[in-house]
């Protein structure tokens, strides 16, 4: 069959380009997984930075809604004896209807 048809094969005598890790005292390997190592680094930041920059945002966004709706809960909390993060769930659901129904009216 021969050897893959790419420059950068490995062969189980651990050959990296044309030469082997013995020949060039292992630097060649060293390069590689250098090179591996960062790619693999630059690749999680660029996965992992926007889903923290995502739940930064949403996090921000959730406190100011609970903020402004924090006077509608207590009172449907204190007048209904729900508890307050069910108070806070059913406040922003009745802002996502009136929404709805002032879209309905325009």
């Amino acid at each position: 069959m021969g050897r893959p048809s790419s420059a950068f094969y490995t062969t189980p005598s651990i050959r990296l380009h044309s030469g082997s890790v013995a020949a060039h005292g292992g630097i060649a390997l060293f390069k590689y997984l250098k090179k591996l190592l960062r790619n693999i680094l630059i690749g999680g930041v660029i996965v992992v930075a926007p889903l923290v920059i995502l739940y930064i945002v949403f996090d921000i966004v959730f406190d100011l809604i609970v903020g402004l709706i924090r006077p509608l809960s207590s009172v449907l909390s204190s007048s209904i004896g729900l508890n307050i993060t069910l108070a806070d769930l059913l406040g922003i659901a009745l802002i996502l209807v009136i929404c709805f129904l002032i879209g309905l009216l325009v």
